[in-house]
Parts: structure tokens; sequence; C-alpha cells
């Protein structure tokens, strides 16, 4: 009989069709087989000539299917994996290392890094953690990445921290106005030299394809590199008489020999450095120092 594309169909008639009957035969060599609807399995002589539209084969009962060699088919990576691999690149990402500042100067006419602040003063600490970016080609698709800074802990050098969830920022003061607290502020309590430091910790995103966002579980972390000098005077008050002019080392004077050298390139530290073992703030020889005097009795330390 034909079908209604005018082709050639060899079958039986279902409303006939006894047990045993096979559904359909193949056109050349009436073999008996079945249908298949959709792509043909693999074997000898299977029939390739629809019979209706559709795609609607006739496959030999006795069809022998291609069997691999080697039963285990290569699969794809898993998402457990895909996902590995980026966190693992994440984790591979080249952050710049942070670097922890202070405004306490801010506004008063001096400069921002300048490192003389008070005993009992509000002194704002800030971290600067540049956001970083990595683009490429990854197993599940083209990966975007970006690393942020969520978290920074500050050591003081005196053997205080604090853990912030902000990076802080500048803070300036007016001219002659005490400093006031911030959210990342800190007050010494004892005068000296101090070496402070920063542990920044970054979280991560990724999107595939440019499609959405999607967070990471990891959690990567990166300290500053170089300390910050922060100088904590102290102040005291007393009667004088005449001026300096007369004698520039008399108390208060500008040579006097118990007050310390704002300038000194290398000041002895009130702590040795946390990390470094330093005792002096450029090397651990003293070379430069000029503050011996501030520390003659170790007044308030």
């Amino acid at each position: 009989m034909r079908d209604g594309t005018n082709q050639t169909v060899y079958g039986t008639v279902p409303e006939a069709r006894q047990a045993g009957d096979a559904e359909c035969y193949t056109k050349i060599d009436r073999r008996p087989g079945h249908y298949v609807i959709g792509s043909l399995p693999l074997g000898d002589e299977a029939n390739k000539i629809p019979n209706h539209v559709g795609g609607r084969y006739c496959v030999p009962n006795d069809t022998k299917t291609l069997t691999s060699n080697n039963p285990e088919q290569p699969k794809g990576p898993s998402p457990e994996e895909m996902l590995q691999e980026i966190e693992d690149q994440f984790a591979k990402t080249d952050i710049q290392a942070p670097v922890l500042k202070q405004s306490y100067n801010l506004g008063s006419g001096l400069s921002e890094d300048n490192p003389n602040v008070y005993k009992g003063d509000q002194i704002n600490f800030y971290v600067d953690a540049p956001i970083a970016r990595w683009e490429g080609d990854l197993m599940i698709g083209h990966v975007e990445m970006e690393s942020y800074p969520t978290q920074m802990t500050i050591q003081y050098g005196n053997g205080d921290e604090d853990s912030f969830y902000t990076m802080g920022k500048p803070v300036s003061r007016a001219r002659g106005k005490e400093s006031r607290k911030t959210a990342t502020s800190y007050a010494y309590q004892r005068s000296g030299n101090f070496h402070a430091y920063a542990t920044v910790s970054y979280s991560g995103r990724f999107r595939v394809d440019g499609g959405d966002w999607q967070a990471l579980d990891v959690v990567l972390t990166k300290d500053t590199v170089d300390p910050l000098l922060i100088r904590v005077w102290w102040t005291d008050v007393g009667r004088v008489a005449g001026d300096c002019s007369y004698d520039d080392t008399r108390w208060g004077c500008k040579n006097d020999p118990t007050m310390g050298k704002k300038d000194n390139p290398n000041p002895r530290l009130r702590k040795a450095d946390i990390r470094t073992g330093q005792r002096w703030h450029l090397n651990d020889n003293g070379d430069g120092d000029t503050e011996y005097s501030l520390h003659r009795d170790w007044p308030d330390m």
C-alpha cells in the first residue's frame, strides 16, 4: 500500500495483525521489523526510508547494535568539577596588596600621611583595596570574575586589633578642631612609635557567558606589605619665663633635649614590629635615629 506521501509501505494492518506478526517489513528485503520514531539506531541494514512523514522507520528485529569496545563512554565535566575550576581560578586571582592609611591630619594643613598624632585622639584608619577582575574561558564557558574587599582587621602595633566590615574612607577635620570618632577610628592610650598593619578579606562573584552574577563561597585574605608608622605624642603644660630666642634648648623650645624630633627618619618603636621584629622604624640598627631623648625616661610608656 501507499501512505499519504505516496511512498510504498509494507506492513500489517493493525486491525488484522495477529499475535507474532511484525509491526512492519523492510522495503528492500521484506524482513520483519518494528517502528522507530526519531533517529535510527546504529546497526547493519537499518532501513533509512521513512514509512511516512515525521521520521518513522521500520528497523529489522534482528538488527545488530554496534557496541563500543570501551563500554565506559567519555563523559563531560560534572557541575562540581566546573565549579571547582572556577574556585581554583578565583584563588589564583592577582589581587593587589592593600595599603593601610590614616587621615588624622587631613584638613589640618599638614600632609595626610603625616605620622604625628596625639595620645587619646581618634585616628581614622582606612584601607586602599581595589577590586580585582579576571576574564577567560573555562570548562563551563566564558567566565567573568571579580574579587572585592569585605572585611579588614587592623593590628595597631601595640597589641590591640579590631575587625571591620568596611574599608573605611579618608575623613578631614576643620583646622583647629579635634579629630572625630569614625566607624574605623582608634585612640592610642600610650605614647610612642608604632607599626600598624592590616589584613583584608576578599569575597568573589562570577558569571558565565554574560549571565547573572553568582556568589562564590571562597574567601581570600591579603596582608598589607608595608607598615604604617604612627607616632603618638603626649602633651605637657608648664610655666616659662622669657622666650626661646634667648635659649632654644629650654623647656618647650624647639631644641629642648627632652622633646623628640618630629622629622626623625628612623624612630625607635614602642614595641617591636609584629611582623619583622624590628625595634626601629626603617631597620633594626637605629640608623639615623635622633629621638633618643624622647625615650630617656620613657614617660607614660
